[in-house]
């Protein structure tokens, strides 16, 4: 594909006097503004389930780097990298920081600094694909209006960081076979050791590397000097590997190899919530990814990514004198990178959970087939304006309703759904991360006057995120571990979606319809309590003709206290007689 120089193209569109620091201002506000904007609203995000985990993951690595402690070769986190845990451990010590509050809030903007960094060098990569600029600056765009990765930008510090550095080796890679030089064979080296660092299906790039260098070694030319290269690429790569990974340093090629057995198939054995039903995640069917990407990517990018697919294919089938070598390396380049992983994954059968955030660091060449799809369609209706309003006016409306469904339900952007998939979202996970218990905390604190208030959760989040509260208000909330004890309770709804809460609702956060929080009253004399339907259930069950009138007595004596205590809260319908004919009661209230 031959295209003009980019500051042609540019003049064309954007007249400017001095073209250059035009566009250094125009990338150069983008990205601040970009990064005002991500410090600002970090410290909006709940804590989620894996941060405490991997926040004592990285302590673990830095006790046994600096202070000798062997706890690590026995932790069960030891198989993942610590290229990001140990420097965001190491720099919460150097500032001294103790209160949670204080500890989560910067690793949330720590989190958000590695997604800005992102976001550049996806800037960067798609400039040199597409040798523009302003293609570059709307791939950023595109990759920022992408609601579930923008959210986990801020708490998710495995899966973004993954995504990050493979964009980050996507682009050292390209650049490496421009040119092949010791500088870019070093710094992709570096790039790739540290994507291996954070987790070990980091060595797809390697593959792809010596696929790549493998290719050229058929041209004479370029023998030599790519076998120099890539000598020097393994050579810095197992180095730095090794070296930023300490887990490998008592012995490297066991532990790595270990690690890599106990990654492909992780041992986890629950459940994933996926159409409608619990499956575990063991047994997840083939089209598991394929359609949780597709629900939860805006529906414009999916379909321009299948188009840009279809129109790249032929360039790599037949060789076209009107496309460069380069950029059809650069698509095959791009093709592996999506769908290299997911067939791993389905040959593996790779245990899979948290809808696919195993395999976000796919989603960038999902956007770089978009723009391929773009620019495809913008070259077919280069003469004909109509046409080309046609696709770009449902476009641009496409990314506005994104962008006003991450304003309006920030900050619960990782709960998004396509539009056309909201009609069956209600059948898979929602907020499964738990941040949205931050939430449901102030919400109770801001309605509720008392000193101390027992709140019961559903699960780890729901006692991970007191942490992230002021401690003025952390000391009015006392976690109990017995819902009959609590005055509310506070649920998810992860792994419990189908289930009917006996409680008061009081209030329900919700994405697009689907409840994410369940906020519930439960201190009403205890009238709903499990203690009491359990008891009344076992009753019932059992041979009525056996209980002695002193039992009945006592039984009714409790079903009229508890009908009383229901009344006071606003409900009716209970007692002695109607829970004889209807054990089972749906109280939840809408």
């Amino acid at each position: 594909m031959s295209r003009p120089p980019s500051d042609t193209i540019a003049r064309r569109w954007l007249p400017c006097q001095n073209w250059l620091s035009c566009q250094s201002l125009v990338v150069g506000s983008f990205f601040a503004v970009f990064f005002v904007i991500g410090l600002f609203v970090s410290r909006d995000y709940g804590i989620s389930w894996d941060e405490q985990l991997r926040r004592d993951y990285g302590r673990t690595v830095y006790e046994y780097v600096f202070e000798g402690n062997g706890a690590l070769l026995q932790s069960r986190s030891r198989y993942y990298g610590s290229g990001v845990e140990l420097p965001l451990y190491a720099a919460e010590r150097m500032l001294g920081l103790e209160d949670g509050r204080e500890i989560y809030l910067f690793r949330h903007a720590c989190t958000f600094l590695i997604f800005f960094g992102g976001v550049f060098f996806f800037f960067l990569l798609c400039k040199l694909h597409f040798q523009d600029w302003r293609i570059g600056l709307f791939g950023a765009t595109l990759l920022i209006l992408s609601p579930r990765i923008f959210a986990d930008g801020f708490f998710n510090t495995k899966d973004i960081p993954f995504l990050v550095f493979f964009i980050v080796s996507a682009y050292t890679l390209l650049r490496y076979l421009e040119r092949r030089s010791i500088f870019w064979a070093t710094t992709h080296a570096l790039a790739c050791s540290l994507l291996i660092d954070i987790r070990i299906p980091g060595v797809i790039m390697v593959f792809i590397t010596l696929l790549f260098a493998g290719m050229d070694l058929r041209k004479t030319d370029l023998r030599r000097e790519t076998i120099i290269s890539i000598a020097w690429y393994l050579l810095i790569l197992t180095g730095c590997t090794v070296f930023f990974w300490p887990t490998l340093w008592h012995a490297p090629l066991a532990a790595f190899v270990e690690s890599f057995q106990v990654m492909k198939q992780y041992p986890w054995g629950g459940n994933v919530f996926y159409f409608g039903q619990y499956i575990s995640a063991n047994h997840l069917p083939w089209h598991y990814l394929f359609v949780w990407i597709a629900i939860t990517t805006p529906l414009s990018y999916t379909v321009l990514s299948i188009l840009g697919m279809t129109a790249a294919l032929p360039s790599l089938l037949k060789k076209n004198e009107a496309i460069s070598p380069a950029v059809s390396r650069n698509r095959c380049f791009f093709f592996l990178w999506f769908w290299l992983p997911l067939a791993a994954i389905l040959l593996l059968h790779s245990t899979l959970y948290g809808a696919w955030r195993h395999v976000f660091f796919v989603y960038p060449a999902l956007i770089l087939f978009t723009l391929e799809g773009c620019m495809f369609l913008l070259r077919q209706t280069a003469n004909s304006l109509p046409l080309r309003n046609l696709f770009l006016v449902p476009l641009g409306t496409s990314l506005c309703f994104t962008l006003a469904f991450m304003l309006r339900n920030h900050p619960f952007e990782q709960v998004y759904f396509q539009p056309l998939a909201r009609s069956i979202a209600g059948g898979f996970d929602r907020d499964y991360w738990g941040t949205s218990y931050r939430q449901g905390f102030e919400y109770i604190l801001a309605h509720d006057a008392s000193d101390v208030i027992p709140i019961a959760v559903a699960n780890l989040p729901g006692e991970l995120n007191i942490q992230i509260l002021p401690p003025s208000e952390r000391r009015r909330v006392r976690i109990v571990q017995q819902t009959e004890e609590a005055r509310y309770f506070l649920t998810n709804y992860h792994h419990k979606y189908t289930e009917v809460l006996p409680y008061r609702e009081l209030k329900a956060l919700s994405v697009s319809g689907l409840k994410i929080m369940g906020i519930y009253f439960v201190d009403c004399d205890h009238p709903f309590s499990l203690t009491f339907w359990t008891s009344c259930a076992s009753y019932l069950k059992g041979p009525r003709n056996g209980a002695t009138p002193e039992q009945l007595a006592d039984f009714k004596a409790k079903m009229d206290e508890i009908s009383r205590a229901a009344a006071r809260c606003g409900y009716s319908g209970f007692g002695f007689d109607r829970c004889q004919k209807q054990p089972r009661v749906n109280t939840l209230r809408n």
